[in-house]
């Protein structure tokens, strides 16, 4: 291969690299910019995560683009709705190998900041299954379960804050 083809294949390279990095992070950013709006309907799941009567909310539980292939979600947020049940869980599956650094749940309070739910920091997690639980009073900003009520949106983001998953729990 003469100079000048390696020069052009290394260019051609360069670009497409470029383009698939540029589109992998616009499609990361409509993402975090979609787990923002609005809490609308949530997944009806059971007291073992099961979803019930195939009662699922299209926008909950997704996948962020930096992370399909990695991370998926073996149970939804459960039960949902929360009614007596003081507890909530969310199971994800870490398929990757060093792939995920730390797991970090939060809510977003009335004023828009961020209040942290449960974590598990350790950094790398390993593969298999990773469970996120926390107590439905959390989701208030006065810490009671009455304060709860209503439908709450919650989301699953690494050490550096780069958004995993996301969906809305209700507190009847």
């Amino acid at each position: 291969m003469t100079p000048r083809r390696i020069l052009l294949f290394l260019v051609v390279l360069g670009t497409w690299l470029y383009s698939v990095s540029c589109s992998s992070n616009k499609g990361q950013n409509e993402f975090e910019k979609e787990s923002l709006r609005t809490p609308n309907g949530y997944t009806h799941t059971d007291t073992q995560g099961k979803v019930v009567n195939n009662e699922t909310d299209p926008d909950d539980w997704r996948i962020a683009p930096m992370y399909q292939g990695y991370v998926y979600v073996q149970s939804p947020a459960y039960p949902n709705p929360v009614k007596a049940s003081p507890s909530v869980k969310i199971e994800l599956m870490i398929t990757g190998v060093q792939a995920v650094n730390g797991l970090y749940l939060y809510r977003r309070s009335v004023d828009g900041s961020y209040k942290l739910l449960t974590s598990q920091p350790q950094s790398p997690l390993p593969a298999g299954l990773a469970v996120l639980q926390f107590n439905s009073s959390q989701l208030s900003d006065n810490g009671t379960y009455s304060g709860a009520v209503g439908l709450h949106r919650v989301f699953v983001y690494d050490e550096n804050f780069n958004i995993i998953t996301y969906g809305d729990i209700k507190v009847e």
